[in-house]
């Protein structure tokens, strides 16, 4: 029984996991940063829903900085870097890779990544250029005037805002899920209406059918019934072609 129990409940965590999963998404920049041993850098930088990473910080003479439009540090790590590959014996290597996912929010202006207080790389955080149109590297976090949730942008925006994201899984969405069961419910709605308005002609077709083979039979026993007059009359019959009526 205890098996059992244990089982029911492996399976419900699998079943809810996406929804456990997007709600604890936040708005994260990540960025990816390339050191080389002598003193430069190359940077890629974007924002997205996802999870902040949080790591401890270290003592050394690198550093990663986040300052708002003030200079204001808002976010910042210290690196201490060997550039030294993991290889049997370690050998030096180049460059090391760096890749940061920080909690983003709108007071992020400049990031820069230094050396001993010299700065190799900087970049500002505009991801919006605020031109009504859904370019660049922007989308639904970084600058939701521009890109509405309704966009595919690479990013899901999973709350209920009456905006379906295309971006979303099945089931993530909750105004995905809504939108479906509106066009399942309109498409159910539909067939009932085209089904009944089918029945309506069938009976209004039936009913005329009926009618005119009524009207049929009666022209035809009239005809027959003026035939039997002449022929008492011995007056003489000119048959016509028979015709199924």
């Amino acid at each position: 029984m205890h098996m059992k129990k244990t089982i029911t409940l492996a399976m419900a965590a699998l079943l809810l996991a996406p929804f456990v999963i997007a709600e604890a998404l936040t708005p994260v920049l990540e960025a990816d940063i390339t050191v080389f041993r002598y003193d430069t850098a190359a940077m890629e930088l974007k924002v997205g829903n996802g999870r902040a990473a949080a790591y401890n910080n270290e003592s050394g003479d690198y550093r990663l900085a986040i300052t708002d439009s003030a200079g204001n540090i808002v976010w910042s790590r210290d690196y201490d870097l060997k550039f030294v590959e993991l290889t049997n014996p370690p050998s030096s290597s180049e460059y090391e890779m760096i890749t940061e996912k920080i909690a983003y929010d709108s007071r992020m202006y400049e990031l820069a990544f230094y050396h001993d207080s010299m700065p190799l790389i900087r970049r500002y955080l505009d991801f919006c250029d605020a031109n009504t149109a859904c370019d660049r590297k922007e989308n639904a976090v970084s600058c939701p005037m521009d890109c509405p949730a309704s966009d595919k942008d690479n990013v899901c925006i999973n709350s209920a805002d009456g905006l379906c994201d295309p971006d979303c899984m099945k089931g993530i969405d909750p105004d995905c899920t809504a939108l479906a069961k509106k066009k399942m419910n309109l498409t159910i709605v539909s067939i009932v209406i085209i089904a009944a308005i089918l029945l309506i002609l069938a009976c209004i077709l039936g009913a005329k059918h009926r009618e005119l083979k009524r009207l049929a039979k009666k022209a035809k026993e009239r005809y027959h019934k003026a035939i039997s007059e002449l022929k008492e009359m011995g007056k003489p019959v000119k048959k016509k072609p028979h015709r199924n009526l």
